[in-house]
């Protein structure tokens, strides 16, 4: 039986003085009472009362046994108490994981998080492998792309669309494509390990897949903006990449009738039945920024 459960059931027949009375206070029967108050004495191997037919009384052990439990259950609400805060009231530290390439998106969010929580205290690791959340001890982690089947929770952040652009001057000196096959004669520069040399693109034909070549191949997307915004040739980007360089003018999109590819973020937290009030709210605070641009533009018009 439930230990705790059992020395709840025994206080309450110290202090009622009878199995009866205690049944009545609790709402359970007078056998199930009793049950409790034998388990418990089984478990400790000592008897817990002196029983007559005319009066129950505490024997020493009892006596000394009851005044441990007290303590010992008024720890038990203690630390139950501190737990529902745990779920209810954000605090302590948070760790989180996300691309490299998320620095400059994560701080206004980050901040703006801090501000509402200020009992929370933020371990950002910006990485660009998929870390183990749980081996790492990593709450949440933002991930961009397909995710594997596993036991972690997903909750979707975004879908954002690809743009190819390039900057205004580029443009001017080269002129803009009017279909993917002519970005065999542009400079494209090429995210490692992603698109292999080849750009794919949807058209009334089908899918159309032209190889691209260009000066610079990089695993890191900020490197490749950089090159972009200093006349290197086009890139090829989710919006959350760009979308702020479009937004202000620095860059162009082309050929943005044959765009269709999306990039997927999400939240990842390992599954638990209480999810604490921290990683909750955090989570809260990212979806609403993740509705805005440069997470979600029209790729189209």
């Amino acid at each position: 039986m439930d230990r705790i459960t059992s020395m709840v059931v025994f206080g309450e027949v110290a202090k009622a003085g009878s199995f009866s009375a205690a049944a009545r206070q609790l709402r359970l029967s007078q056998a199930a009472v009793s049950k409790h108050v034998q388990a418990l004495e089984d478990w400790l191997g000592a008897p817990l009362f002196n029983r007559t037919t005319r009066r129950l009384s505490l024997t020493d052990f009892g006596t000394v046994f009851h005044q441990r439990s007290l303590r010992l259950l008024e720890d038990v609400e203690e630390a139950r108490q501190v737990a529902g805060e745990w779920r209810t009231v954000p605090k302590g530290r948070l760790r989180v994981t996300a691309p490299v390439s998320f620095a400059r998106h994560l701080e206004p969010m980050l901040t703006d998080f801090l501000a509402r929580y200020p009992e929370v205290d933020l371990d950002v690791d910006l990485v660009d492998r998929r870390i183990d959340l749980i081996e790492e001890g990593c709450d949440v982690a933002i991930r961009v792309g397909h995710l594997p089947d596993s036991s972690l929770v997903a909750r979707q952040l975004a879908i954002s669309p690809y743009f190819i652009c390039a900057t205004p001057a580029y443009l001017r000196e080269h002129g803009e494509p009017s279909h993917p096959r002519d970005l065999a004669s542009y400079s494209c520069l090429q995210f490692a390990h992603h698109t292999h040399g080849q750009w794919r693109f949807a058209s009334e034909e089908g899918e159309v897949v032209v190889p691209v070549s260009g000066p610079l191949i990089s695993n890191n997307a900020d490197l490749l903006l950089e090159a972009t915004l200093a006349g290197r040739g086009l890139i090829l980007a989710p919006s959350f990449h760009v979308g702020r360089e479009i937004a202000a003018g620095q860059l162009v999109p082309v050929l943005r009738r044959f765009m269709t590819a999306t990039s997927t973020t999400h939240a990842v937290y390992p599954q638990t039945r209480h999810l604490s009030a921290k990683v909750r709210c955090f989570i809260d605070c990212l979806v609403p920024w993740f509705r805005e641009p440069p997470w979600t533009m029209d790729a189209t018009s």
